[in-house]
């Protein structure tokens, strides 16, 4: 329930999986990320770490509570979003690579830190 508690969580823990090589926990990391970023309104942010995962080739694909909790974010964020803001930010985080998407992922936990 605290935004800003959340956020340093994330901030801390995903160079952590980084530094790791842990991929498995990270991509779950950043899917729990995008649910975050869309209920605090960082949609595009949010959009973009969406497209990443779920074209994702390493670590496990989401399941059970976490394939369900992608699914609310991807269908909040297309409220949120335009049909061509939503595409044009998925469409821009399938191109990203693993260092560019933990990269976006602490930009984007700074930008709602500064929000919240």
């Amino acid at each position: 329930g605290d935004t800003a508690t959340a956020l340093r969580y994330y901030q801390r823990v995903i160079p952590q999986w980084r530094t790791a090589g842990a991929w498995t926990p990270q991509w779950v990391t950043i899917r729990t990320l995008i649910d975050l970023l869309t209920r605090v309104g960082a949609c595009r942010d949010a959009a973009t770490l969406y497209g990443a995962v779920t074209s994702a080739t390493t670590g496990a694909p989401p399941y059970g509570a976490d394939a369900g909790r992608l699914r609310r974010s991807a269908a909040r964020l297309r409220d949120q979003l335009t049909a061509a803001e939503f595409r044009t930010c998925t469409e821009d985080g399938k191109q990203l690579d693993a260092a560019q998407v933990i990269d976006l992922a602490l930009d984007a936990i700074a930008r709602a830190a500064a929000k919240a």
